[in-house]
């Protein structure tokens, strides 16, 4: 007689990567969602062509990128990113006013966008909702 085991179903470990060449508010990315998120890794890097080298050697299952950086901006990233790994969940996180954020949604596929400053809850919400996609 075959015994039938229910394993309950554990939430998928999820990695997640914070891009923003500011440290304090990388830290603080890192650290909000490292603290509120049991189910999840939390990487950081500090420029778009860091992301790509982590991304290189690493999988990724969502990213949370800041538009302004030198170098490479946000939605430069997140098209090199397209190329390398499509649908990839995104979050942008600018300081611009409402009417760019439109145009930054249009240029990065429309995902979610948040304006700084962040609202930890708020940051929280989005990244939920990015990974459960």
């Amino acid at each position: 007689m075959l015994q039938v085991v229910h394993v309950a179903q554990a939430k998928m470990h999820k990695n997640i990567l914070v891009v923003d060449d500011e440290a304090d508010i990388r830290e603080a990315v890192k650290d909000v969602l490292e603290s509120c998120l049991d189910n999840a890794s939390v990487q950081a890097v500090d420029s778009g062509a860091a992301a790509l080298d982590f991304m290189s050697h690493a999988k990724v299952d969502l990213i949370v990128t800041d538009y302004k950086m030198p170098g490479m901006d946000g939605v430069q990233l997140l098209k090199a990113i397209e190329s390398l790994s499509p649908g990839l969940p995104h979050i942008l996180v600018t300081a611009f006013d409402r009417e760019l954020l439109h145009d930054l949604g249009n240029q990065a596929r429309g995902e979610h966008i948040l304006q700084k400053p962040l609202d930890p809850e708020r940051l929280l919400r989005e990244v939920e909702r990015a990974l459960a996609r």
